[in-house]
Order: structure tokens, then sequence, then C-alpha cells
């Protein structure tokens, strides 16, 4: 096996650090659209969802809290439009409001979504590459930080996190990720693209090197260091 021609290496954060680029991440198979990533994304991050039988995880009960500020109206009109509007109501203060999400609408989505079975990192491996876009574009108003133009997020460690920092990686971004204090994290955005300035050409040679097998060509990983990089030196070349 031997490195393709045309590998993009663009230096990393660190010095001596390069990751090859050369086969884009075009989604998965998931039926969840835009709307339905987008609803399940604010219910995760500002909502709440509690089931009436957790056992099976059906009929769920879910609400979205947010202010009138910042996003309560883009949420009336993708509930509009996902017919799955049912009522809302002040929350907190008078800023806030609570909005009741239609229940059958969103055990579909839930469903669809096999988030019983796997991991919000398999999901957002999963969606589209629209899906995907409206799936983190929702996060980013949810958790982001207003003052930097949505370009650092908050979030506890755990799976949410592990899943926003991939998914912010499939959506073209370099991430910092630095503890916050009380336990939390921020995961900080970086737009970087090849450019001439930024890329270049490098002869690498040709060596044996281990090679991951995959339907679509590619892979994800994440090194020893936290990194997060997509690599298409599969066995389909």
């Amino acid at each position: 096996m031997e490195m393709p021609d045309d590998a993009w290496r663009v230096p990393g954060e660190r010095r001596g650090q390069s990751l090859v680029l050369s086969a884009p991440y075009i989604g998965g198979a998931s039926p969840l659209v835009p709307d339905d990533a987008a609803m399940l994304a604010w219910v995760l991050s500002d909502g709440s969802l509690r089931w009436a039988r957790p056992q099976t995880q059906t009929s769920p009960i879910v609400k979205i809290i947010q202010s009138e500020r910042k996003f309560a109206s883009e949420i009336r009109n993708l509930l509009s439009r996902t017919n799955a509007y049912v009522s809302e109501r002040g929350h907190g203060n008078r800023d806030c409001r609570s909005f009741h999400v239609q229940g059958t609408y969103f055990q579909r989505v839930w469903d669809q979504s096999g988030l019983r079975e796997r991991s919000i990192s398999d999901l957002v491996l999963d969606l589209s590459s629209d899906a995907r876009t409206a799936w983190f574009d929702t996060w980013r108003k949810a958790e982001g930080t207003r003052g930097t133009g949505y370009r650092s997020i908050t979030q506890n460690p755990g799976a949410a996190l592990d899943a926003l920092e991939l998914c912010a990686y499939l959506e073209g971004y370099a991430t910092k990720t630095t503890a916050k204090q009380g336990g939390s994290a921020y995961v900080h955005l970086y737009k970087r693209r090849p450019t001439p300035r930024r890329a270049s050409m490098i002869d690498v040679g040709n060596a044996p090197v281990w090679c991951v097998g995959t339907n679509v060509g590619t892979w994800t990983a994440r090194d020893e260091d936290g990194y997060i990089f997509l690599t298409g030196n599969t066995l389909w070349i």
C-alpha cells in the first residue's frame, strides 16, 4: 500500500504534526433529515426528555427551553415545519419559553436515531452531510458562547463532548478543548482550509502501512493526544 500521490499535508497545531487530507467524509445512511437532526440536538442540549415507559424508551415527554432573545423564534418555526408544535409557556423568568414537543413525532426521531443501542458519536458518523450540519449548528446555538460568535462550545466531559469534537472536525473545524472551572470544558473552533499558503505537497516516500477496510473508503480516528482526524488510506485505494 502506498500513500496517495495527491495527499495534502497541512501543519497541525503543534510543531511537526501533520494530517493527511485525502478523502472527505460525505456522511452515512441515517434516515434523519436536517430538521429531525436539529430537533434531536435541541432536546439533548437545551431540552428535557423523560419516558412514560422508561424500560422500552417509549411515550416520550419532551420539552425545549429557550430564550426569546436568542432562538425561541427559530424553535417555533422548526416545530411548525415538522408538525411537532404542541404548546409553550413561560419558564423561570419572563424571557424564557418552554416548548412542548409532539410525542409521536419525537418517538419516530428517537427510534431512527438508534440512540438506544449506540453512542452519539456513532449517530454523528451516520448522519448525512446536510443533517450533520443542522445537528452541529444547533449544538453551537444551544451551548455556544454568544460573545465569541459561537466559536466556542461549553460541554461536560462525556459522550456528548466526544461527539461534538468529532462533529466539529467533520464540519471542517480544527478544535482545541480546554478545561473550564467547575469541571466542564470549552471546545474552541477554528476554520482551517488547505490553501497555497497553508498547504504544500510533500514527498513522504513509499512504505508499508497498516490499513483499515471500510465500506465508505475512509475512517475516523483520535490519536493518543486527543486530536481527531480523517484519513482515506484504506484498502479500497
